[in-house]
């Protein structure tokens, strides 16, 4: 029995008892003061709302949502659906609809673009994570509006709903949430050459001369029907080390369907750009789907201002319009593929194994096989040589992956070009760096400014046998030998000549 505390005393105690337990259910149980709206009639619906979750999203994209159908209870208990405005399409068509139909998803263009659309339900909000919510909402459909944070995916109109249920009895009803999974495509270009690395996106197997083929990969994005920005080109511009090949051959292809009359196509010496033409982008984005594939192929050939230390960037870019409705708003997606080649370095120097003198003027042809017959050519066709300097090094450049033979096919004035034929094998090491990017290196390499160079070595000349050095002896003695075998022939010819007379 409690004794000092008056009847009012205790009622407050118990009142202030209440009071926490209902704090704590509400920090337990934090749904129940969020649950869904009950009990709704034709009086109270104007109090009743309800949430809307919107997932699917991208952490910084911004939502907007426009109330387009009113819902609303009637005196006889029923419930009455109607456009929030006039659209410009039929109610009791759309009221149809299946939800993820494609008649839906143009009902869902149609009143995105409309005149009427009116203003957003509530102010916009930006996604934190993958979803929003938008809370306080009356019953009826939301048309979803969603701006992407990066610009590389294109969304799509969605339509979503927060409906009543009738409840036991029938005199009431339930207002449901309502959700919806926004969709998007996410907008890419992949490039591609033949024979790449996977990790470093780097080809290193092609020499001067040879032509790498390229193949680009585009995500078709989803465009309304009504849309006004339909903004699709993409453009590859070759670095100074390749040259652009239209000639072996160039397609824009769907599958195994040949699209390239939908778009403009221009050819320059450096690379191309092709875009969709404006009286063809309609019917292009409503034949193929989004996520569909556009294939572009073409080529590059490799060109005597190729980079021996540093790979050669190649980007390939996509501009495209990240909002249907807004002609300003696009963005660009970009890929690269580089393109690695190497350098040979070789020594000519004389026999003096004491202290070899470097040769100036040898030259030295490289073959692609074995027996010396087919020489190296570069773009133009003209074969590659190296000739040596004052200092007797000689260098070459644009030799990708492989084993060539380098022989001596001139030698320096009074020296016997060298027999011996080198072997030279590039073989190229890639390696991903932890923080991004990678290195190269080949076997042999030089150092310094012959990084990413083949050192072949030295190659020795023999001086080619000669007269004995001018003044000496020798030179003398066959001198006197010499006179005196023309003195003999001379007494010999005059002899024959007096006993024919």
């Amino acid at each position: 029995m409690m004794h000092g505390i008056s009847m009012e005393g205790r009622f407050k105690a118990l009142l202030s008892t209440l009071f926490a337990m209902v704090l704590a259910l509400g920090v337990f149980f934090p749904s129940a003061a969020l649950a869904e709206t009950t009990g709704v009639t034709a009086a109270n619906q104007g109090t009743a709302t309800g949430k809307l979750t919107v997932t699917g999203l991208t952490d910084g994209d911004k939502v907007d949502i426009y109330k387009i159908v009113n819902t609303t209870i009637q005196g006889d208990n029923t419930l009455k659906h109607e456009f929030a405005a006039d659209y410009g399409i039929s109610f009791d068509a759309y009221k149809v609809y299946a939800s993820d139909s494609v008649e839906m998803k143009k009902a869902a263009e149609t009143i995105g673009s409309s005149a009427n659309l009116g203003a957003v339900a509530q102010p916009q909000k930006t996604a934190t994570g993958t979803s929003v919510e938008f809370t306080g909402l009356s019953a009826g459909e939301y048309l979803v509006k969603v701006t992407p944070a990066s610009g590389k995916v294109v969304y799509q109109w969605s339509i979503a709903k927060l409906e009543y249920t009738a409840e036991t009895g029938g005199v009431s009803y339930k207002l449901n949430d309502g959700s919806i999974a926004v969709k998007n495509t996410p907008v890419t270009i992949d490039k591609k050459a033949t024979g790449e690395d996977a990790d470093t996106h780097n080809t290193s197997q092609y020499s001067v001369g040879q032509v790498i083929p390229y193949t680009a990969e585009v995500t078709i994005p989803q465009y309304p029907s009504n849309a006004t920005n339909r903004k699709f080109k993409v453009t590859d511009t070759m670095t100074a080390g390749l040259t652009y090949m239209k000639a072996v051959g160039f397609s824009i292809m769907v599958g195994s369907t040949d699209v390239s009359g939908s778009f403009d196509i221009t050819h320059n010496a450096d690379g191309f750009v092709a875009e969709i033409k404006s009286d063809a982008a309609a019917a292009f984005f409503s034949t193929y789907n989004a996520g569909q594939k556009l294939t572009i192929k073409y080529g590059g050939k490799i060109n005597s201002s190729a980079v021996v230390n540093t790979p050669d960037v190649n980007t390939i870019t996509l501009e495209f319009a990240n909002n249907p409705y807004d002609e300003h708003s696009n963005d660009t997606v970009t890929d690269h593929v580089d393109n690695s080649t190497f350098g040979l370095k070789l020594v000519k120097v004389d026999n003096d194994t004491a202290s070899p003198k470097p040769l100036q003027g040898a030259e030295f042809t490289v073959y692609t096989d074995s027996a010396c017959e087919h020489p190296m050519v570069d773009e133009n066709g003209s074969v590659i040589k190296l000739t040596t300097n004052a200092q007797g090094i000689g260098t070459a450049k644009g030799f990708g992956e492989g084993t060539f033979y380098v022989k001596e096919t001139k030698a320096p004035a009074g020296y016997t070009p060298s027999s011996d034929i080198k072997t030279v094998t590039f073989k190229a090491t890639k390696t991903s760096n932890p923080g991004g990017g990678y290195t190269i290196t080949i076997e042999h390499e030089g150092t310094g400014e012959y990084l990413n160079f083949y050192d072949a070595g030295s190659i020795v000349n023999v001086p080619q046998p000669g007269l004995p050095v001018t003044g000496g002896a020798g030179t003398v003695a066959l001198t006197v030998v010499g006179v005196g075998l023309m003195a003999a022939a001379g007494v010999i010819v005059a002899r024959s000549r007096k006993n024919e007379a």
